[in-house]
């Protein structure tokens, strides 16, 4: 039966869609230029607003991953839609993409009203997913198996945690003489995914199956230093999957109740903006070897007033739009890909298998090398899930939008319900998987194949570890 929050919640989704529609036409029925492109900032802001406001009445869920992935879409995506819509685009900030002084009004209206569109298609295959059920664990010993402060799950951890803080402080001494440019495109040499899927799967379980004790201080400790060394070395992407799939699993699993009164929801604003204002400081920061970094220089950057601040914020981060707008241009009706398909595709079969059926790897299988070099940049670009599904399925790609929102959603709660049933390592792998994919907000599918593999590997394993000890059982009470 359908609750009632989540029919209402339903019905305004598809009021915006109407009033969206009416706007659509109204907006491409002849009139001049620069209002038209007001009206179509208009309705992007106006349609995040509501879907954001939607997804809350709906679900009371601030810290589902779908929600923080909903909110990078918005950052990324339309950071500087806002500010075009209070006309402050002629800000000058050095260095910085201005979609404005790049595009002309015509693309830059198709680019706001086809990513509306993909927001509002998003939002309805969410909703449509989203089934009201407790987000808690009857009893804690449910979920854990263990007899001992240290089993099999920690010390795994603890060996897979000396490996990877070897290896990122191996990446931070190559960083420390090179600027951001130089150590991403030519001196680095990447961490192994293979340990951050080992890493974040054991570290979420170890999270869960641990309350206040060494274990877990330790669990913590190594989070934050991993944090640091990632921000250090420019990788901010990194540390989302720490702190959002930590904080999902807390909030949802161990928690019983999530309140936010009004004071403490101001002050998640504030520590929310704060957190932006510096990462996006780290941006300028990572330009520079360590040994250019002084107090004056940092004093330069984060020096300017609150608002500007807000709107650099919003100029860097929002100028994801650049690789959709950019994508728009470079794509016609007849010459799209299956980049999508192809990077789902292969993370649950082997690329062989795949060419056998007729699947082979697209031409521009990174979109983010692809759009940087049709951009004519020599740094990267990045990329965004719109410009992806643009490419793959041009003007219809608010359908996989909207297949993609019900999925996320889907896996979402799928995840609460293995926990509930003790298959706590497999569900702490796909949260590893639907962290990552908020990175996706601004980068392209491919990134997601191996962890999409890894993630079925291990559920293999074990599915065939729990077959093995059941078969083993049987035989033992057989004797």
């Amino acid at each position: 039966m359908v609750s009632k929050r989540k029919f209402y919640s339903t019905v305004i989704m598809f009021a915006l869609l109407f009033v969206f529609a009416l706007f659509y036409f109204a907006i491409n029925s002849g009139i001049s230029s620069a209002k038209a492109l007001h009206f179509a900032q208009m309705i992007s802001i106006l349609v995040y607003i509501v879907s954001f406001a939607v997804w809350y009445l709906c679900t009371k869920k601030l810290f589902s991953l779908y929600f923080i992935f909903f909110i990078c879409c918005f950052l990324f995506n339309a950071g500087q839609i806002i500010l075009g819509f209070f006309d402050v685009k002629n800000i000058d900030f050095i260095g910085l993409v201005n979609i404005y002084s790049l595009y002309n009004n015509s693309i830059l209206q198709k680019m706001m009203l086809f990513q509306s569109e993909c927001v509002i298609a998003m939002t309805i295959g969410a909703i449509i997913a989203y089934k009201e059920t407790p987000y808690t664990i009857i009893d804690k010993t449910d979920v854990t198996n263990r007899t001992g402060l240290i089993g099999n799950s920690e010390v795994f951890y603890i060996a897979v945690s000396v490996l990877l803080i070897i290896t990122y402080a191996s990446e931070l001494f190559t960083r420390s003489s090179s600027n951001y440019n130089d150590y991403y495109y030519g001196e680095r040499q990447g961490i192994s995914i293979l340990l951050l899927f080992l890493y974040h799967t054991f570290m979420y379980k170890i999270l869960l199956e641990h309350e206040k004790d060494a274990v877990e201080k330790i669990a913590w400790f190594v989070n934050i230093f991993l944090s640091a060394i990632m921000i250090m070395i420019g990788s901010r992407n990194a540390v989302l999957q720490i702190v959002f799939g930590s904080l999902f699993l807390i909030m949802y699993v161990k928690k019983k109740k999530l309140s936010i009164k009004p004071s403490k929801f101001i002050l998640y604003v504030i520590i929310g903006i704060t957190a932006l204002i510096f990462l996006v400081g780290v941006q300028d920061l990572r330009k520079y070897s360590f040994s250019e970094l002084n107090l004056s220089l940092i004093r330069e950057i984060y020096g300017i007033g609150l608002l500007e601040s807000i709107s650099e914020a919003l100029t860097q981060m929002g100028g994801s739009a650049r690789c959709l707008l950019q994508t728009m241009l470079e794509i016609d009706s007849g010459s799209h890909e299956p980049t999508i398909m192809y990077a789902l595709g292969k993370g649950f079969v082997n690329i062989k298998v795949l060419s056998a059926l007729g699947f082979t790897e697209p031409v521009n299988f990174s979109l983010s090398a692809w759009i940087t070099e049709v951009g004519g940049s020599q740094s990267g670009w990045g990329y965004s899930i719109f410009a992806e599904a643009y490419y793959d399925f041009g003007y219809l790609g608010w359908i996989f939008l909207a297949v993609w929102g019900y999925f996320y959603v889907k896996l979402e709660q799928f995840v609460l319900k293995q926990i509930h049933k003790g298959n706590v390592l497999f569900a702490c792998s796909l949260v590893y998987v639907l962290s990552y994919a908020i990175f996706l907000s601004r980068a392209d599918m491919c990134l997601i194949s191996s962890r999409i593999r890894y993630c079925l590997y291990l559920f293999i394993i074990v599915y065939l570890l729990k077959s093995f000890g059941k078969t083993r059982a049987r035989i033992n009470c057989e004797k």
